[in-house]
């Protein structure tokens, strides 16, 4: 029978602990001043750094497709391995992410996860999970909108831009367009709301982009700008 496997944040590590069971993260290292998080395990190879600008920008849905693209690469039978190693002769587990319940949780899907793959022995609160769902699909982009600006608007501003061959990156050749040279700032963050709204979710060096492609470019912005506000350029790249 597998292990007993209970979910819970970091404000609880001390509290499981004290119950006898082992505590893991699944979100790599516990930040934050969390009693006796020293004698929380982790799961080599699985962490959420690359995160972090999503989760600043609340782009829920980023943050679930980045996990969920991790614990596929990982695999079920490398990450139950991991979870069994950890906890040695316990046979009570707690998997633990920083939020609370009420908040978005990478626990939940990791918990998701397992069930899917057939452990079965994991406690989760139905209602909670449902909740979880619901954040999974959350696309911060979308529900701030558009300015519904015609794409023939952008392909001229786009053509009429000046563009500058990104040097430091020679691996990833595309070019930027700056917001302080583009001559229209209400145009330019138009612009930028409707890439983001309607662009593609792609994943470069397990970030999330969206990306918009408008005849043989593709078109992005940063998640390091997590407000529409914030963004100080533009990307592209052609297509091969």
């Amino acid at each position: 029978m597998d292990k007993l496997i209970i979910l819970c944040s970091f404000n609880e590590i001390e509290a499981r602990l004290n119950e006898g069971f082992t505590v893991i993260s699944i979100t790599g290292k516990v930040y934050g001043n969390y009693l006796k998080k020293e004698e929380v395990k982790k799961i080599r190879g699985l962490s959420t750094y690359r995160s972090y600008y999503h989760e600043r920008a609340r782009d829920f849905l980023a943050c679930f497709v980045l996990y969920d693209k991790e614990l596929e690469r990982l695999g079920y039978e490398r990450i139950r391995n991991s979870i069994l190693e950890a906890s040695g002769e316990s046979n009570k587990i707690a998997i633990c992410d920083k939020n609370e319940d009420s908040d978005f949780c990478y626990r939940y899907i990791f918990a998701n996860f397992l069930l899917q793959n057939g452990y079965n022995n994991v406690v989760i609160d139905e209602a909670v999970m449902n909740k979880q769902k619901e954040l999974w699909s959350y696309d911060v982009y979308k529900v701030r909108g558009h300015h519904n600006i015609a794409l023939e608007t952008i392909k001229v501003s786009f053509e009429t831009a000046n563009w500058h061959f990104a040097k430091t990156m020679p691996k990833n050749p595309h070019s930027y367009t700056l917001r302080k040279e583009f001559g229209n700032d209400e145009l330019f963050l138009s612009i930028v709301k409707h890439i983001r709204n309607f662009g593609a979710i792609q994943i470069f060096e397990k970030q999330i982009y969206r990306t918009l492609t408008i005849d043989n470019h593709q078109y992005w912005t940063m998640a390091c700008d997590l407000e529409d506000e914030d963004c100080d350029l533009i990307n592209k790249c052609e297509l091969n």
